[in-house]
């Protein structure tokens, strides 16, 4: 059976709770992605998107009570679909990455200076959500797939225990079953192995 070990996306971003929102946004926007881990001592403890960051900068969004510290977030007994406390924001895994038609560093430039000037003096805790979903690397592909529909969620991290080893998506899940669907129609249709003529 497929897992998600051998579908997930490895090469990660993460910050760390103490990292600058315009750093994070600088990060974010340099790497093309929209969204990264928030990890410290190897745990998770939360994520941040550019729509959290974007949402701070607007003034559309407080520092949630309670959010300012980090230290009890950690993604402790992940198993088969896991998702921990909070239910704040979801765009870390809603928003798509790469596919998505925003463009983050256009996004964030739009943001005017005085406000992003603001974003060096907050850091990432400050605005990261605590709400996570993951699965286990050795989890079936099916059952994470059934999992993130459930959920309604675009991408989850993959723990192994308390350590981030990757991130699993919508689309690494596709890809994965139209690579299957792709080459099993490959192996129906090749020709019968002709006998060799003595």
């Amino acid at each position: 059976m497929l897992t998600v070990r051998e579908v997930m996306t490895t090469d990660v971003l993460t910050v760390t709770p103490e990292t600058p929102l315009r750093y994070v946004a600088e990060l974010l926007g340099t790497c093309g992605t929209n969204g990264a881990p928030v990890v410290t001592g190897g745990r998770v403890v939360g994520v941040i998107s550019a729509a959290d960051i974007l949402a701070f900068a607007a003034g559309e969004s407080e520092v949630p009570a309670g959010r300012a510290g980090w230290g009890d977030g950690a993604a402790a007994g992940v198993g088969e679909g896991w998702r921990g406390d909070g239910g704040e924001r979801r765009a870390f895994f809603r928003e798509m990455w790469e596919d998505d038609d925003a463009d983050v560093a256009g996004r964030l430039d739009a943001v005017e200076e005085p406000l992003r000037g603001l974003l060096g003096w907050h850091i990432a805790s400050e605005v990261m959500s605590r709400e996570m979903y993951a699965v286990s690397p050795d989890t079936a592909v099916p059952v994470a797939a059934r999992y993130m529909y459930r959920e309604r969620v675009r991408r989850a991290l993959v723990m192994d225990g308390t350590r981030l080893v990757g991130i699993v998506s919508a689309m690494d899940i596709a890809r994965a079953f139209a690579l299957r669907w792709f080459t099993s129609r490959l192996r129906l249709s090749d020709p019968p192995a002709m006998a060799a003529s003595a």
